[in-house]
């Protein structure tokens, strides 16, 4: 049977050093003051995590303008359907 040749440790370092600076790269998509020089003095996994922050926070402000309005507007119909019975 055949085996799966092992990943040499220059492949790999190649392939995480690709992965770190598309991250660096999606932090600075979403927050463009932080420089690249200063994001490469964190680890891999802090940068992973800030980038998730990022992300939400985003997701979160893009959904919930749209959230409000639509329940702000909602309570306004309730209460004039309630100044309409009493």
């Amino acid at each position: 049977s055949a085996s799966l040749a092992p990943i040499s440790h220059h492949r790999l370092n190649r392939r995480n050093v690709a992965q770190r600076q598309r991250i660096i790269d999606d932090i600075r998509r979403l927050n463009p003051t932080a420089s690249a020089s200063f994001l490469a003095e964190f680890n891999t996994e802090s940068l992973r995590d800030y980038l998730e922050h990022l992300q939400n926070v985003r997701n979160k402000h893009v959904r919930l303008p749209g959230w409000v309005q639509r329940r702000t507007e909602a309570l306004a119909e309730a209460r004039r359907q309630l100044g309409r019975v009493a």
